[in-house]
């Protein structure tokens, strides 16, 4: 079974909304629909019909999948601060991620499907921030924020005011205060690389990244919990940690 053929050129089975990637958007178009699995409704292609049988079912979902494309290729960025309603890039043409969200209340949360390194800088106010990705480095400098690790090895570092940390599955740095490298990027994209090296043991990490950077406590109380895995935990005055293992490391 082969697809049909799109309405303009160039485009692989999936993508509903024409933007050269095929991600959880183009579905939620397919789904929103309400043409799929119904039986022969004359289905679009932008509705879910891609093998020309004019239905959406099961087998064009199968199409979707045998690209081997879903979910690649293209980073997408929402943001409620621009015209558009999102803007996309070239996977191709990027090595790692850095935002600043500067001033206000603010929510970020960086999806599953982004395996490049990150730092997110929360600035001033109160900020919710979560990586579901590979490697992150989350900061919520001034504000009572929330830093969410979720997957992969993240190094979170809370600021100047009472934060909560959460590492979440796999190993996490967890900094109830600040360090001396919070405004270095560069040093802190090192700092992550040499957390999340796959080849070496979790003590070997943890001394090397220690001889990294200075933490400064930030005298208020954080709350910090390491959840599954091995963490490193940086205790500051009042600081509450939660999960505590005994092979896990605290300064």
């Amino acid at each position: 079974m082969s697809p049909a053929a799109p309405p303009l050129g160039g485009y692989l089975p999936g993508d509903a909304d024409r933007d050269k990637g095929i991600d959880n958007r183009d579905l939620q178009l397919i789904l929103g629909a309400g043409k799929f699995g119904r039986g022969p409704t004359y289905a679009t292609w932008e509705e879910g019909d891609l093998d020309g049988d004019r239905d959406s079912h099961n087998a064009d979902l199968q199409l979707i999948l045998a690209t081997a494309r879903f979910g690649t290729g293209r980073i997408r960025v929402h943001a409620d601060f621009v015209d558009e309603p999102h803007r996309t890039f070239d996977l191709a043409d990027i090595a790692q991620v850095i935002a600043y969200l500067c001033a206000g209340n603010d929510h970020l949360a960086i999806s599953s499907s982004v395996s490049l390194p990150t730092i997110a800088h929360g600035g001033s106010r109160s900020d919710l921030i979560s990586a579901s990705g590979n490697l992150a480095v989350l900061l919520g400098n001034d504000g009572a924020d929330t830093l969410i690790g979720r997957t992969g090895r993240n190094v979170l570092i809370g600021g100047d005011e009472t934060g909560r940390l959460v590492g979440g599955r796999g190993q996490d740095v967890l900094i109830g205060g600040s360090t001396d490298i919070d405004a270095d990027d560069i040093a802190l994209m090192e700092l992550l690389q040499e957390w999340g090296k796959t080849g070496e043991a979790y003590a070997a990490r943890v001394a090397a990244i220690n001889a990294m950077y200075s933490v400064n406590d930030d005298g208020v109380r954080d709350r910090l919990t390491g959840s599954a895995d091995l963490d490193l935990f940086y205790d500051g005055i009042d600081d509450v940690l939660n999960d505590l293992k005994p092979a896990e490391t605290v300064v």
